[in-house]
């Protein structure tokens, strides 16, 4: 009890809350951490959604200027996303008293807590890398699917790739390249979408579609027809189907696509999105 009641007044006296938000040292140190793992502050907000953080890339920038703070949960995302391990003792270290007979000066060990995150990240580095680190082969389309205005997907063309095993999701049959900007911020430009074929959907998930030889990542929804379109989506025995509706997640630039149900329509549900 002794022990742990001189511990506390130790770190009572050592941190200043006051001292540490008016040298920012918060966004310093989630600054310092997300250039050790080599990321944008666009690729942290994405990152972020792993953990079920929802942000834009403005907000980290905001963040690492002090312009405001992370709520508890968002700070606990980002120990977990930056690799900062020890979480609030990270945080605390440069507006605690410096540590007795360590050679290094606060910037020295920013650097050097900077540099092990780095190391930390990277599989040949860490304790038994090769029992960690398993490659699995999967397929990838040659032809990217447009998360924009569409590229011509209806092909067969695969190639074999490999991946680290933790980061194929289960159920996963290919991968597909993601082109555009429609559904930022959770899929990006380059990045790998992984498909689980399925001819069928259910509204609100994302999902791979082929709609006239061109490729979408897309949400799926149905609407029920209205007016005189509802002739249109009535089938020979008088009911009448709701019309498919792809959507971005970037609604602002791109409007939703919705798919004609005319016969020389050639409209195919691929799978399912799995990240």
């Amino acid at each position: 009890m002794a022990d742990r009641t001189e511990r506390e007044r130790d770190l009572s006296a050592c941190f200043r809350a006051d001292v540490a938000k008016e040298k920012n040292i918060l966004g310093k140190k989630l600054h310092a951490a997300r250039k050790a793992l080599g990321i944008t502050q666009g690729d942290c907000a994405r990152e972020l959604l792993r953990y079920g953080i929802r942000v834009q890339a403005p907000a980290v920038a905001k963040w690492e200027k002090g312009e405001t703070v992370p709520n508890a949960y968002q700070l606990l995302a980002l120990c977990y996303l930056l690799k900062l391990e020890k979480g609030l003792d990270h945080f605390m270290g440069k507006a605690c008293a410096e540590p007795a007979n360590d050679p290094l000066n606060t910037e020295g060990r920013q650097l050097l807590a900077g540099y092990r995150a780095y190391l930390e990240s990277i599989p040949k580095y860490q304790k038994n890398y090769r029992h960690l680190v398993t490659m699995v082969s999967m397929p990838v389309s040659l032809i990217p699917a447009s998360a924009g205005l569409g590229e011509y997907l209806d092909s067969n063309r695969f190639e074999e790739m490999e991946f680290p095993e933790p980061s194929v999701p289960d159920y996963a049959d290919f991968a597909v390249r993601v082109h555009g900007d429609s559904m930022e911020p959770a899929y990006s430009d380059g990045q790998f979408a992984w498909i689980q074929e399925s001819e069928r959907l259910n509204p609100g998930e994302v999902g791979l579609f082929i709609l006239n030889g061109d490729g979408y990542i897309k949400v799926y929804d149905e609407r029920e027809p209205a007016g005189e379109d509802r002739e249109r989506f009535m089938d020979s025995y008088g009911i009448v189907h709701p019309q498919i509706v792809l959507i971005s997640y970037n609604s602002r630039k791109y409007a939703p696509i919705l798919v004609d149900p005319s016969p020389d329509t050639l409209f195919r549900i691929v799978g399912r999105v799995l990240n």
